[in-house]
């Protein structure tokens, strides 16, 4: 392809410089590039000067890409008694079907053909994944996974958190992302306890409501006398009875409301500070109006690693639910 190059040659002042010599290098030597005189020219000239500048100084000339690839440049040299002029690094050939066919290298990497690297055998510090071991899960490797848990760990809005492998809802950190809100109910029929299988963030805050009286034994265990609390509230009966109740003493396990009677509990649990705080509806001395509100402390804790199982005095039917604040 035909490439064409066209300047007028003047001199300081402006005028137009005619018969002019016009000598084109390949750039930064003193070989005389081929140049045609016309678009269509079949022989080019290759002996400077190849050209001179015409009666109103103009110059023109084209140059091939069957000659020069793209990239090379050109130096332009003209000349006429005093006068002389230099353009040096003149690009003419631009990137063209023909430099598409000619270029070297221009379909691959590292001058290898993509075939090169479906053979591990070229690769350098690369393994087969065959021999990767131990595969998948342990691995290390954490493909799958998304700031270190996997995809169904990290929950979307209104998304309940799946059991782990053993069965438990685990909402620590190290399971589940720290921020998701996580819902669990658990029913009730003739129950005397359930467990709730919620694995325990060292930090977190729980939310719990059940439909009457209960204790949580943390860890699934009893812990003789090591919880502390106080039950105090206001009472009304249906006549005009009406006074307080307030009670100070110790436990097996936290004390959430454990009164005859009470329903409708609502519990805040500190993992971090190992107490709870409960209010809830009572009987009391066969007043049906009483307001409660229990507060229980653990007083020298263990590792708290299990929010524990739910245990009533009596046969109990209803639900639990349990949600994780922080």
């Amino acid at each position: 392809m035909r490439f064409r190059y066209y300047f007028v040659v003047q001199d300081a002042q402006g005028n137009v410089v005619s018969n002019a010599s016009v000598s084109v290098y390949l750039a930064g030597t003193t070989t005389p590039a081929v140049v045609y005189s016309t678009r269509t020219s079949s022989q080019g000239n290759n002996t400077a000067p190849q050209l001179y500048s015409r009666e109103n100084g103009s110059v023109v000339f084209w140059l091939d890409s069957n000659d020069y690839s793209y990239g090379q440049l050109f130096d332009i040299v003209v000349q006429k008694s005093n006068f002389s002029l230099t353009l040096s690094d003149v690009q003419i050939i631009v990137w063209d079907a023909v430099n598409a066919v000619n270029a070297s290298n221009a379909d691959k990497l590292d001058g290898q053909d993509g075939s090169y690297y479906l053979n591990r055998a070229n690769h350098t510090g690369t393994l087969s994944p065959s021999i990767i071991s131990p595969q998948g899960s342990g691995s290390g490797l954490n493909a799958d996974m998304l700031d270190g848990l996997h995809a169904s760990q990290i929950p979307g809005p209104n998304v309940i958190v799946p059991l782990d492998p053993s069965g438990v809802l685990d909402l620590s950190a190290t399971y589940v992302k720290s921020n998701v809100y996580s819902f669990r109910r658990v029913n009730l029929t003739n129950a005397t306890s359930v467990p709730l299988h919620i694995a325990t963030a060292s930090n977190a805050l729980y939310w719990l409501y059940c439909t009457c009286a209960c204790k949580l034994l943390p860890n699934n265990a009893t812990y003789s006398n090591a919880f502390k609390y106080t039950d105090w509230g206001m009472y009304t009966g249906n006549s005009t009875s009406s006074g307080t109740v307030a009670i100070l003493s110790t436990d097996n396990s936290f004390n959430l409301g454990n009164t005859t009677g009470a329903g409708g509990i609502i519990s805040y649990i500190d993992i971090l500070n190992a107490k709870a705080i409960t209010q809830h509806m009572a009987t009391f001395g066969g007043d049906p109006y009483s307001i409660r509100h229990v507060t229980c402390h653990w007083v020298s804790p263990v590792s708290w690693t299990s929010l524990g199982t739910i245990a009533f005095s009596q046969s109990t039917s209803g639900y639990v639910l349990v949600r994780r604040l922080v």
